[in-house]
């Protein structure tokens, strides 16, 4: 079976991207009178819930830290109590800590 050009410069990019260690997400979409397959879009990274993201620590309202921190809940709230949970339990921070993700 024989590639579109599209089809084929997506498939490129992507094995690049792996190749280089890189993480690739993308949707495909079956979409009228964009070829048998459909057209592909990239994942946004809103959209991508296993994107990692930053987080400063606070302790009596100074940041003492800031870490990175990859995690699987879908809202704000759930991932920094994920964060603040594992930096207490397995990283030794006192538990009045106060985790806040940032841009």
């Amino acid at each position: 079976m024989a590639l579109s050009n599209q089809a084929g410069q997506a498939l490129a990019i992507v094995a690049a991207a792996l190749a280089a260690g890189t993480a690739v997400a993308m949707v495909i979409e079956a979409t009228p009178g964009h070829g048998r397959f459909g057209r592909s879009r990239n994942i946004e990274p809103e959209e991508n819930p296993r994107k990692s993201r930053k987080y400063n620590v606070r302790i009596h309202g100074k940041i003492i830290d800031s870490v990175f921190h990859t995690s699987p809940e879908t809202t704000k709230k759930e991932r920094q109590a994920d964060v603040k949970r594992s930096l207490v339990n397995h990283d030794g921070y006192e538990s009045d800590i106060v985790v806040v993700e940032t841009k």
